[in-house]
């Protein structure tokens, strides 16, 4: 079975399987948990230019070990926002931070890594990030609020409501949320919203069906987004689709189920 590698910049598995390495998002993963989280430490800070001090998020409490009732109020809102294209609730919850130094610098000439948050930003300046990939790609950015908030909308206004598959409409909406536990030490109350559409894809002059994978961590109150993930084709998009992905998460539900 094909398995959707759900990483930033780190490959756990190789021999030419789709891994699915949830560590940035919660969930769990191959290696030792503490070598994962120092290897996406480590992509976060390359991302973040010369000299930004990433802040990590704190760790909220164990969540229950079958559901969470917060999450499920939660999703209401994620499911409104994302019917109505609203990117401020998303954008508004970035739970990484970058402590700016000053001394950043823009990428190289002919690479396509996004410029760093901090670039420009007077030392001492601390700016919310979300660390966003492409599946089954290399690439991986780092966006301030300002950014992320553009490209979610822009995501939003590019779906294509008249088109159809086998999972439905093409206009975005919340499809399913996911849970990781059972004594995973990466990220205790870890979970995910799986957002989908039908998006034109350019570099083959079709339309294909994507899915956009959000990971939350509830911190101080108010749940928070550690990292996302989106698979730009209908193949890298399925397992999170279909929820046929037994290394991918503990917990995965169709929205259909569990909407009030």
């Amino acid at each position: 079975m094909e398995k959707m590698k759900i990483a930033f910049g780190i490959s756990v598995l190789g021999l030419g399987v789709l891994a699915c390495d949830l560590s940035l998002l919660g969930g769990p993963s191959l290696p030792g948990a503490e070598e994962v989280q120092t290897s996406v430490a480590a992509t976060v800070a390359a991302l973040a230019g010369s000299g930004s001090e990433v802040l990590e998020p704190t760790e909220g409490p164990p969540a229950e070990p079958a559901d969470s009732p917060l999450f499920r109020e939660f999703a209401v809102e994620i499911d409104e926002a994302v019917r109505r294209g609203d990117a401020e609730l998303f954008s508004s919850r970035l739970g990484r931070e970058l402590r700016c130094t000053g001394l950043e610098e823009p990428p190289l000439e002919g690479t396509e890594q996004t410029p760093p948050p901090c670039l420009g930003q007077a030392a001492g300046v601390v700016i919310p990030v979300v660390q966003s990939a492409v599946a089954e790609s290399d690439y991986s950015g780092l966006y301030s609020e300002g950014e992320y908030t553009v490209l979610l909308s822009e995501w939003f206004r590019s779906a294509l409501p008249s088109e159809a598959d086998t999972f439905g409409s093409g206009a975005p909406r919340l499809h399913a949320t996911v849970q990781w536990y059972g004594g995973v030490p990466v990220r205790p109350a870890s979970y995910a919203a799986v957002l989908t559409g039908i998006f034109p894809w350019e570099p083959m002059g079709v339309n294909m069906r994507q899915a956009r994978i959000i990971g939350f961590l509830f911190d101080d109150g108010r749940w928070e987004i550690i990292g996302e993930v989106l698979a730009t084709t209908s193949q890298t998009a399925a397992p999170s689709l279909s929820g046929d992905c037994d290394v991918c998460f503990d917990r995965w539900e169709a929205w259909a189920d569990r909407s009030p």
